[in-house]
Order: C-alpha cells, then sequence, then structure tokens
C-alpha cells in the first residue's frame, strides 16, 4: 500500500510540474476518485463532532452534493457536458482526503531530504513551463538544512525570474509573512474581528466601483483607469464586480448552481468576453478569483465553510510553534491560495485537484503537530517534549 501511496505522489509532483497533462489523462479526476474511497473507508475516523476543519470540508461535500443533483433535475439549462465542466469547483474537494493519506504515508525526507533530489526538484520548478503550480514545490527546499537557509533567496529568485502579477503578489506575501509569522500581529491578521473587516471592506469597495464599473462600460476600454494598473487587472476586477452586480446580487445565499451560465452571452461586455457562443464561455470561463466562483455557484452557504476551514488551519498554524513539516505544508498552501485569489485555481480541472491534495496536506501535517504535543505533554516536561516533538516534525 506505501509503495501504490509513493507511486502516486510521483504523479503528483510531475501534475504539479505539467498541470496540462490532464487534458491528455485524467489525473484530477483519478485523485478525486481516490480522495472518495477514502473517504467512504475512514468516514469514522474523519467525523469529529469537535474538529471543526473536518466538519467544514465535510459539510462543503455534502452541500455540494445535494445542490448538484437540484441543479441537474431542476436549474441546469446547459448540455451534460457544460453541466459537468461546471462542477469541479465542488468535485476536486474529495481530493482532499488524498492529501491526508500523503502526510500519513509519504517520508518528505526520503523524497527531498538529499541534497541531490533537493537542488534537482527545485530547479525543475524554474525548468518547467507556467509558474502557477509548479511555485508549489519550492517550499522543498526546506526539508534539506543546507537549502533550507536559501528558502527565501530561491522563492524570491523564482517569482522575479517567471514574473508576472500573481508572482508578484506571492513574493510580498511571502516576504510579510516571513518578517511577522508566529507573531501577535499575524494572530490579530487571522481573528474573527479581522477577517470580518476585511470581507466587509472589500465588499464596500466592490459596491463603490459600480459608478467605476458603468463608466467603463459607456466608454468601452481601459483608458478609465488611465493606466493605473495593468489591464489584466482591470479586467479581472471589473469581472468580479459584474458578478457582483448580475448574479452574486440577485442570489446570494445558494448562489445560481451547476449547469446554470455564469453570463448571459448576448450581453456579456465585450471586455469579458468575444466568444460566439462556440466556446462555452459561459460555462468553462472562471472568474479568475476562486472564492468569488464559489459565491456565485453555491452562494454564501458554500462560501462559509470554505472560511471556516481556511481560517482553522490559519489559526492553527500561526498560534502555535511549527517545525518542518508544518512549515513546508504551510508554504506550498501559502502559494496555490495566493494563485487562486487571482486565477482560475479550485474551478479549474488542471489546478482543482492539485489545490485540495495541499489543503488535506496542510491540515494533517497540523494534526500530527497536535497528537505529538498531546502525546509528549502528558509524559515529560515540555522543554523536552518540544525537542522530541521537532525531531520528530521535520
Amino acid at each position: 500500500m506505501k509503495k501504490a501511496y509513493n507511486i502516486l505522489f510521483g504523479i503528483l509532483i510531475i501534475f504539479i510540474l505539467y498541470p496540462n497533462i490532464e487534458r491528455i489523462v485524467f489525473i484530477n479526476e483519478i485523485f478525486v476518485l481516490m480522495g472518495l474511497m477514502l473517504l467512504v473507508r475512514n468516514y469514522k475516523t474523519y467525523y469529529k463532532k469537535t474538529e471543526i476543519a473536518l466538519n467544514a470540508i465535510l459539510f462543503y461535500i455534502l452541500y455540494g452534493l445535494i445542490y448538484s443533483l437540484i441543479s441537474f433535475l431542476f436549474l441546469k439549462v446547459s448540455t451534460n457536458y457544460e453541466f459537468i465542466r461546471t462542477l469541479p469547483i465542488w468535485y476536486s474537494s474529495f481530493a482532499f482526503f488524498l492529501g491526508i493519506e500523503f502526510i500519513n504515508r509519504i517520508d518528505f525526507k526520503k523524497w527531498f531530504g538529499g541534497l541531490r533530489a533537493n537542488i534537482f526538484l527545485i530547479a525543475l520548478t524554474f525548468i518547467a513551463p507556467g509558474r502557477l503550480t509548479n511555485q508549489i514545490l519550492l517550499p522543498i527546499s526546506l526539508v534539506n538544512s543546507k537549502t533550507a537557509k536559501y528558502f527565501l533567496l530561491i522563492s524570491t529568485l523564482f517569482f522575479v525570474y517567471k514574473g508576472g502579477a500573481t508572482s508578484y503578489v506571492s513574493l510580498a506575501v511571502l516576504l510579510v509573512v516571513s518578517i511577522i509569522k508566529n507573531k501577535k500581529f499575524m494572530r490579530f491578521l487571522t481573528s474573527k474581528f479581522t477577517i470580518t473587516v476585511i470581507l466587509a471592506g472589500f465588499t464596500a469597495l466592490v459596491w463603490y466601483v459600480q459608478k467605476t464599473y458603468g463608466t467603463f462600460l459607456v466608454n468601452s476600454n481601459y483608458e478609465v483607469f488611465q493606466n493605473i494598473v495593468d489591464n489584466n487587472t482591470i479586467w479581472r476586477f471589473m469581472f468580479w464586480v459584474y458578478e457582483f452586480k448580475i448574479n452574486i446580487y440577485n442570489n446570494p445565499i445558494f448562489g445560481i448552481g451547476f449547469g446554470t451560465p455564469l453570463f448571459d452571452l448576448s450581453r456579456i461586455p465585450l471586455f469579458i468576453t468575444s466568444d460566439d457562443g462556440s466556446r462555452m464561455t459561459p460555462y468553462t470561463l472562471g472568474t479568475h478569483n476562486s472564492l468569488i466562483f464559489i459565491l456565485v455557484r453555491l452562494g454564501i452557504v458554500g462560501l462559509l465553510p470554505i472560511l471556516i476551514l481556511f481560517g482553522k488551519l490559519l489559526k492553527d498554524y500561526f498560534w502555535n510553534k511549527n517545525f518542518g513539516l508544518q512549515n513546508v505544508c504551510f508554504n506550498m498552501f501559502l502559494f496555490i491560495g495566493v494563485a487562486m485569489l487571482f486565477n482560475v485555481i479550485m474551478e479549474s480541472p488542471v489546478y482543482g485537484g492539485i489545490f485540495w491534495v495541499v489543503t488535506g496536506m496542510f491540515y494533517q501535517s497540523l494534526q500530527i503537530k497536535k497528537k505529538i504535543y498531546a502525546k509528549r505533554k502528558n509524559i515529560m516536561p515540555s522543554a523536552h517534549a518540544t525537542t522530541i516533538a521537532r525531531s520528530e516534525l521535520c
């Protein structure tokens, strides 16, 4: 069994480096199927009344299942293929449980601890095309003590070399987190109050720019913004405002469901798409922000468990001491998380499974830390327990 997981983990590494092979071999769906089998087999283990993060993901899966059936029977206005193309935002979440098993069964030191293997895989992140997913492998430099001290430098070189707004945002977030990690300020940033303020501020901003959105449509060009930001950023933000104005405002609680168009192709502004109907963009185009896509499709009911899951993971990480495994998984989650805010990630079969596997790995790394600390705390002084825990976690 362990050999099978090592093979799957090797496939994951290849998938991260070359995600477009999903267009040839349905690797995402293989990961989803494996996750579903693990969930069915280990449901009693996964379901714990006191485990907030697991309950959140289980609720999201159950809600998505019920809503997908309702959508297929009553809401669908698309072909069966177009309906399926709207589902990855939900079904890819099963891969979360495969991520849990990777942490339970994969020896990170055996895979990445050797200096040559470590450097080789890091080099592949630079050579492989694209930048959205191969950046996830940068944290493997933290596994080897000789490369760990160069993690920030390696990441900086990668983001500068690959370029693009997402890379620069990832770099900025990484530097900020590195400065304030495990400090009171970071605890404040991950508190319910701060998260509520950020969400309220973002909503207020979207509401405010509706006037700008109207001016944007009238002028039909990007000169409205006087070159303040690049066109890709403007396009994304205006697309988000459009979805808030047309779909979210009218369907805030449950969203528009699956198999329904993201926009009316006959009325959509040309700045979003010029599709003549042949490319199925109302069903295949993502909002380039996965959280907004969830809000559009599944409403507040679907978005809330995801925010709870993310918030719980970040709280468990920042409110306690962390060692090798947690730092590796956190930075993997950080990089794919930043990409998710500006690109088509969770809603895409190309990237969705990768996102959820990484999230599952991050979750389980934190559970291992909790178990070790709880065990050592009961049998030895805390200082000695920390030393033992560090040796077991790295």
